[in-house]
């Protein structure tokens, strides 16, 4: 296959959106596969919580209070989407078979992507751009992926 007929993958992501795209060649347009959206990117941190939080005795006497857990929901959620997008991502890949992939994401969203890629995915990365790119219009987010992928 000619270098100028490769398919690129594209991922880009922050914690609560996601799009893949693929490119048919370098000089072809790109195209929008997929977008993701997590349902809870705006849910406020109360609508994450649990109903209730645990409850411990206090070992001096019989009082019992409430143990708020030391967690940052929000993170937990971003996660849990993060590697939901690199799953849809892994399976547009068993259908198209990208002959390398570009990630673009928010920098704790790339770190998020890096731990959830598998090695046949990591295998195909080309490059690594750590921007928030996900409110980009298609026309905007193609020129910027070509001239990042190009240096």
């Amino acid at each position: 296959m000619p270098a100028s007929r490769k398919k690129i993958g594209y991922l880009v992501a922050d914690g609560g959106r996601a799009r893949i795209l693929v490119r048919d060649g370098l000089t072809a347009p790109l195209e929008q596969l997929e977008q993701l959206e997590s349902p809870t990117i705006h849910a406020p941190d109360r609508a994450l919580r649990d109903d209730r939080p645990g409850r411990v005795h206090e070992s001096a006497n019989a009082a019992r209070h409430a143990q708020e857990p030391r967690v940052d929901r929000h993170a937990l959620e971003e996660a849990r989407f993060i590697r939901s997008a690199v799953d849809r991502l892994r399976a547009v890949d068993e259908m198209i078979r990208f002959d390398s992939v570009v990630i673009a994401a928010a920098p704790r969203a790339l770190h998020e992507l890096r731990l959830a890629l598998d090695s046949g995915l990591k295998q195909k990365i080309a490059a690594e751009i750590d921007k928030d790119l996900t409110r980009e219009p298609l026309a905007a987010l193609d020129r910027h992926l070509a001239r990042e992928t190009a240096r």
